[in-house]
């Protein structure tokens, strides 16, 4: 199984911010990975709470994604973390192994794991 962490973090809490990001990071992450959609089993995302415009899953599924398992979740508020982030954990079919997509600002989150 194939598992894919990344994250994006957005300008502003817009609606139209929160669909470019989260679908910045979903391209990003399938490229990364190598994973076709029919591939993907689940795609959790979480959200900083100061993300309140809309859903990050509504923007994957304007994608016509309508069927594909998603949950968005919001991130615990912790002092001093990244704001307007936006966090994937993705598991689709493939060969045993793990990638990062970290994007933007976010890449300092894990730095020894980024693009």
């Amino acid at each position: 199984m194939k598992v894919v962490r990344g994250a994006v973090n957005i300008p502003s809490n817009t609606e139209e911010e929160i669909r470019k990001g989260t679908q910045e990071l979903f391209a990003a992450v399938l490229k990364k990975a190598s994973i076709k959609p029919r591939q993907i089993h689940f795609l959790l995302i979480s959200a900083t709470p100061d993300i309140t415009a809309s859903y990050p899953c509504a923007a994957i599924r304007s994608l016509g994604f309508e069927t594909l398992p998603l949950l968005c979740v919001q991130e615990m508020g912790v002092e001093k973390s990244l704001p307007l982030t936006i966090r994937f954990l993705l598991t689709a079919r493939g060969r045993d192994k793990r990638f990062f997509c970290y994007l933007r600002e976010t890449s300092r989150l894990r730095e020894s794991l980024t693009l």
